[in-house]
Formats: C-alpha cells, sequence, structure tokens
C-alpha cells in the first residue's frame, strides 16, 4: 500500500517518515453498543454486521477486525465452512437479541446450539435490523467492495469459538481449523487476512492446518501487572498471555514448531512497553494495538501520544489501531502527527 499523507481519507499515516499507521474497525465502526453502551441509541449499526463494516470502510478504515465462531452446522452436512462459521461476539445471544423494548432476549441460547438458518432468521442491535451474517458473507462482500474501491483492505478474524461461555464443556469442532479451510475456499488472498486469539493453541491449529496464513497473538497484561481477566473461564486456562518479551519469543517458536509464522502482536493499548516492542519492531512483526473499553478517542490523546512515541522510538514500522471509532481516532493520531511534525521542523530551525 502506498504512504498516504497524514490527513487523506484511506486513513493511512506517518511518522517523521519512519512508521506507518493505519486504522481497523472494531466489529466495524460506532455501532450502537460501542457509541452509547446501552442499546437504546438510534441510527447506528450494530456490531459485527455488515451495515457496520461497510460504514468503518466508508469513513476511512483500511480493515476490519471480527469475531468468527462455529454454529451447530458442520461442513460435513453438506456446508462449505465459511456458511457455518458465523461472525459473533458472545457465544450467548441475549448479549446481541433485544425484544421490542430494548430489553435482552434470552429465550435463543447460544450460538453453537443453532443452526445457521435459525440464527439468520434472528435481528440484533438496537433497532432489531441487523442480521448475523456468516464469515462467507463477509468475505464476498470484502471481496466486491475491495473490487469496486481498488483499496486493500484486510480483514483480522478473532477466533471465538465458544471458550469463555456457558456451552464450553461440549466438544466442538475446532473454530481454527474451519476458518483455515473457509479461506482456502473463499476469494480473498491470504495476504488480505490476519488471523488472532488470545490462546496460542487457536493459532497452532491455524498453522498446522495452512501454515501460510497469517497470524497474529493477542496479549492482554504488562509484566509485573497482571490483567484482570476479560472473562472468569479465562482465570482458569491461563488465558491473556501479558505483553513482554519472553512471551513474545514463546509465541513464535510454538508456531515455528508447526511450520507456522507470527506476523503480528496484538497487545492493549495500554500494555504497550519498549522491550516488546523493540522485539517486534527486529522480528518484523506489525503492531497492531486494541482498546480496552474504549472511550472516545479525543479522551485519549495522553494514551495514545505515549504508545505512538514507544512505538516510533521501538522502531516499528507499522501500526494499525484497532478501534471502534476509525474516523475520529484518525482525527486525533493526525493533529498529533501534525504536532510532531511542527516540533521536528522547530529543531531543526
Amino acid at each position: 500500500m502506498l504512504m498516504a499523507p497524514v490527513m487523506l481519507i484511506t486513513g493511512a499515516m506517518s511518522f517523521e517518515g519512519t512508521m506507518q499507521v493505519e486504522f481497523w474497525g472494531h466489529r466495524g465502526s460506532e455501532t450502537d453498543g460501542q457509541v452509547a453502551r446501552a442499546y437504546g441509541r438510534p441510527g447506528h449499526p450494530a456490531e459485527n454486521t455488515i451495515a457496520a463494516f461497510r460504514q468503518a470502510l466508508d469513513e476511512g478504515a483500511t480493515g476490519i477486525e471480527l469475531d468468527v465462531m462455529c454454529s451447530r452446522d458442520l461442513p460435513e452436512a453438506g456446508h462449505k465452512a465459511g456458511d457455518v462459521l458465523v461472525v459473533t461476539h458472545s457465544n450467548d445471544l441475549s448479549r446481541h437479541v433485544f425484544r421490542a423494548d430494548g430489553t435482552p432476549d434470552a429465550s435463543h441460547g447460544f450460538v453453537a446450539d443453532c443452526p445457521v438458518a435459525e440464527l439468520k432468521a434472528l435481528r440484533v442491535g438496537a433497532d432489531r435490523k441487523g442480521e448475523i451474517p456468516t464469515l462467507n458473507e463477509v468475505m464476498q462482500f470484502l471481496h466486491a467492495y475491495r473490487q469496486e474501491t481498488g483499496r486493500d483492505i484486510t480483514l483480522n478474524i478473532e477466533l471465538k469459538d465458544v471458550k469463555g461461555t456457558h456451552y464450553a464443556e461440549v466438544e466442538r469442532v475446532k473454530v481454527g481449523s474451519l476458518v483455515a479451510q473457509a479461506l482456502s475456499e473463499g476469494p480473498l488472498p491470504r495476504d488480505a487476512v490476519i488471523l488472532s486469539s488470545f490462546d496460542v493453541r487457536d493459532l497452532v491449529e491455524v498453522a498446522k492446518a495452512d501454515p501460510r496464513l497469517r497470524l497474529g497473538m493477542l496479549f492482554y497484561g504488562r509484566d509485573g501487572q497482571p490483567a484482570e481477566p476479560l472473562y472468569p473461564a479465562a482465570r482458569e486456562r491461563g488465558d491473556h498471555l501479558a505483553f513482554t518479551p519472553d512471551n513474545l519469543r514463546s509465541v513464535a517458536a510454538q508456531l515455528a514448531a508447526v511450520g507456522g509464522k507470527l506476523t503480528a502482536v496484538h497487545p492493549e493499548m495500554g500494555d504497550l512497553s519498549t522491550e516488546a516492542l523493540r522485539l517486534a519492531a527486529e522480528q518484523g512483526w506489525a503492531v497492531n494495538p486494541w482498546f480496552l473499553g474504549e472511550a472516545p478517542p479525543s479522551q485519549r490523546r495522553s494514551a495514545l501520544r505515549e504508545g505512538l512515541a514507544l512505538a516510533r522510538q521501538a522502531g516499528v514500522r507499522e501500526m494499525h489501531l484497532i478501534t471502534n471509532f476509525p474516523a475520529a481516532l484518525r482525527e486525533v493520531v493526525g493533529t498529533l502527527a501534525s504536532s510532531q511534525e511542527n516540533a521536528a521542523q522547530g529543531r531543526q530551525t
């Protein structure tokens, strides 16, 4: 991708010519739950829907991040892998399906219990108009969008499956191998997709299925500062590796042992450290930070300034910010880049 001027609509910008920064829409852009943290605010698409992904891309995001898990259907029943994988964040459907009065509807159970046809009949989001897409539907949408616009759009698939939910005790087909199969059957080139997970075992499974796929490890926590698990089961399973050089080396070694290769690291923005960033830069891994409980970008200037400065000083060449607000974050980061450029020019004079 060509380097773009700081405020070009494609979203790419550079810092003193050394680091390229782009913006990926987290489950879309400014979805109903992301905007208000209350599901009654109208005018925004439901997260992890094609409407939300289109909104993010139309606002200049250069990629989208989404969540994938298994439905009850299996490819062996006559479906393609991408047709039985659905795009949703939580196995608990009450997190996404609502009654007319805006209250959660707990009558539908879990994603892993439902065939795709039943999931497709549900309506999600504040306006109860959103539809849960399959992975194939999203890939077809992105393929058409790339062709229509000529833009290189990246798809970041976070592997969810049913771990960490009430259905976790049931033995399921592993989502990693199914996603690898779906990508081999789908229209997107391999270099347009990156698969990520908090659990290195998911990425090992993907690497076994197709070692050519790009892999990104999600990290949460810093050395000496253990992170509170994002869900209770994570504490028991040892999820959420801290963003440390030792953990980065361990993940890379586990993937290499099965023929895979670590492509990117995905730490929480507040967990960036010079040592881990320097190792990522040395290895050529992209750094793709995400934001826990993301506040509006205008309230994150200090953290953004610190994190971007650490990455640039560590020699990171490529960074993608995974955000609920790609357009607003691009504007804030653009002002930081301009301030940095002005300061550099002042030092030269």
